[in-house]
């Protein structure tokens, strides 16, 4: 059995995609970007319908949601099957045991980048990406139950659960060797960040890749990417995928109310990855609700 799946993990709106081009970018080592929908052939998805199909012998639209969680080691182990020594596969799954099946197999993994990002930003580019209201996405992120289904034609429901869960379910899985980036970090100095994820997925880091790398893969470049040329990933009511990617902005928009109400429900994991300081200095400026945020929020 190959242990060559690395997983890209992340709560929903994390940073999840701006790492999978970060490292994709590195590995090719163009002179140019890696186009956005090309982004598909060097990195997978746990839920991805075309596997599913493969696995299955038939549309992967026609199985059950217990279908679909008892086939995931499956399409994992499909997945190792490529020769590659690296495997990049993109989950929001949480670590989790659904009806005796694991959603990761730690029998096919090599380790883990784990990508972890402030829910009241996670918040904002929730209800941005989904074109819900901020109250909503917060609701979303407090969801021990929350279940992602995706583009049908491309992703199959991902038990995702509530911000904390998800995030405590891979901190604590040591079977599948997580090294944890916190998104704040990766903006501050990306650099750093990129090297420190190659290392620790047994890759030798070479300077000058990473800087090709790391302007490849901005936030300004992917979105004039996608002003260009689009991305199937986008919002499928037309909202753009790359909008801003700041820090910060939740604690702007969000007002004391949903604050508190994320405070409430992940105090301990929000201490844990060190973002207390951040809610104590909202909670303390009392900032009201942003006026939009019973509606659509766009950037």
């Amino acid at each position: 059995m190959r242990r060559n799946l690395v997983w890209l993990a992340s709560f929903l709106k994390s940073g999840n995609t701006w790492l999978r081009f970060l490292l994709v970018n590195y590995l090719l080592n163009r002179d140019k970007p890696v186009g956005l929908d090309e982004i598909g052939r060097y990195s997978f998805s746990d839920t991805g319908v075309r596997a599913f199909t493969k696995v299955a012998g038939r549309p992967a639209g026609t199985l059950s949601d217990a279908e679909i969680m008892a086939l995931r080691p499956s399409v994992q182990r499909f997945y190792a099957q490529n020769p590659a020594d690296v495997v990049f596969v993109k989950t929001h799954s949480m670590v989790a045991d659904v009806e005796g099946t694991p959603t990761i197999d730690s029998a096919v993994t090599r380790n883990t980048l784990h990508v972890v990002r402030n829910p009241m930003d996670v918040a904002v580019s929730f209800a941005n990406h989904y074109g819900c209201s901020l109250d909503k996405a917060v609701e979303s992120l407090c969801r021990d139950t929350l279940v992602l289904r995706g583009n049908p034609k491309r992703n199959l429901l991902s038990v995702v659960g509530s911000w904390s869960a998800n995030n405590a379910s891979w901190i604590n899985s040591k079977a599948l060797k997580v090294l944890t980036l916190r998104y704040e970090d990766m903006q501050a100095d990306t650099t750093a960040a990129l090297d420190k994820a190659l290392v620790h997925i047994g890759l030798e880091p070479d300077a000058s890749r990473i800087a090709a790398a790391v302007g490849f893969s901005s936030f300004e470049r992917l979105s004039r990417q996608e002003a260009e040329t689009g991305f199937s990933e986008a919002a499928r009511d037309g909202g753009r995928f790359f909008r801003a990617g700041k820090c910060g902005e939740g604690a702007r928009k969000l007002g004391p109310d949903l604050i508190a109400r994320l405070w409430d429900k992940h105090e301990a994991m929000i201490t844990h990855f060190g973002y207390k300081p951040d809610f104590e200095r909202a909670l303390k400026a009392g900032v009201r609700s942003d006026p939009e945020a019973s509606g659509v929020q766009r950037g």
